[in-house]
């Protein structure tokens, strides 16, 4: 734990200073005290029951062993998604201050390992410890927190990134608020590979899509010899909107996000595309685009902010 670490860092709780002490951290308002675990603090002090954040904890630390190497973390690591979250951090970091980015829900640090290139200091958030034990392993700065309630200093960020994040909280909106809060004025929101509510709604009752994705599970849980051990309703909990809801809809997210103060805000449907500044139908990886195609023939529909199944948000304060 660094000294000027600390200088974001604050209280979640009553957002009071911090003050090293040993091997706890503790807050010089309240009195709270977290502790330091090789370089990791836990700010998460528990709180209301929340039981699809206890999902994400109790599936994500029982799954971090096999994470980079399961067939969902290859969606996210492959060449696709990395050069356009590489054009993203780029786009952040030359169009504002690069002084400071967070990442929440950082995982095993995908997104922090782009932006060290691209920024002074990157400090991920996460709620399972044992995912950040990868982050950690690759020398990234990472510590355990609610990220609905961060342990950072309100107007001192200047960008922060939440890949494959909005979809794990049933409440999404609060993390646009704390962004907001933590946000200096100018800063960046990007969140990316989250579910467009309007191609699973046009097609979620159709009997074929529903036979194909029920045959598609079963494979998926076939070779992911690890979910095998997982309860079922734990996963599709912490993947609460891929199960439990049609996902987001962008005109809906670029209302809610106006309405909390930002601006410039794009919400951009995609299909896995390389590069936002070409993204069509034909830019996207090929298994999205045989989704697209299926959803094509079920619903006759071929506009592409329609038929894309994920989405991109930017959005500046």
């Amino acid at each position: 734990m660094q000294d000027v670490e600390l200088q974001y860092l604050c209280c979640p709780l009553c957002h009071g200073q911090l003050l090293l002490d040993e091997n706890l951290v503790k807050c010089q308002r309240c009195g709270q005290s977290y502790p330091v675990m090789t370089n990791m603090v836990d700010f998460y002090a528990g709180g209301d029951e929340d039981r699809v954040r206890d999902a994400n904890i109790a599936y994500y630390d029982q799954i971090a062993e096999d994470y980079e190497s399961s067939i969902a973390a290859k969606e996210i690591f492959n060449p696709f998604s990395q050069q356009r979250i590489e054009e993203a951090i780029a786009y952040l970091s030359s169009n504002g201050r690069n002084e400071l980015l967070i990442d929440i829900g950082c995982g095993a640090g995908n997104i922090m390992t782009v932006a060290q290139s691209y920024f002074g200091r990157v400090i991920g958030f996460d709620i399972s410890v044992q995912i950040l034990r990868l982050a950690q392993e690759k020398g990234l700065l990472a510590h355990r927190a609610d990220i609905i309630k961060l342990p950072v200093c309100s107007e001192t960020v200047d960008a922060i990134s939440a890949f494959s994040v909005l979809h794990h909280l049933e409440q999404p909106d609060l993390i646009f608020q704390e962004a907001y809060r933590v946000l200096r004025t100018g800063g960046y929101f990007y969140a990316d590979n989250d579910p467009n509510l309007w191609p699973k709604r046009a097609i979620r009752n159709n009997r074929l899509y529903r036979l194909l994705r029920n045959v598609y599970h079963c494979i998926f849980e076939k070779k992911e010899e690890k979910l095998k051990s997982v309860d079922r309703e734990i996963r599709e909990l912490a993947e609460y909107h891929h199960f439990h809801s049609d996902g987001f809809q962008p005109e809906e997210v670029k209302k809610t996000l106006e309405g909390i103060g930002f601006r410039e805000v794009q919400v951009i449907p995609h299909g896995n595309t390389r590069s936002l500044k070409n993204n069509n139908f034909f830019t996207c990886s090929w298994n999205l685009q045989l989704y697209m195609l299926f959803q094509i023939l079920i619903s006759m529909n071929m506009n592409y902010q329609r038929i894309a199944p994920m989405m991109l948000i930017i959005a500046r304060k």
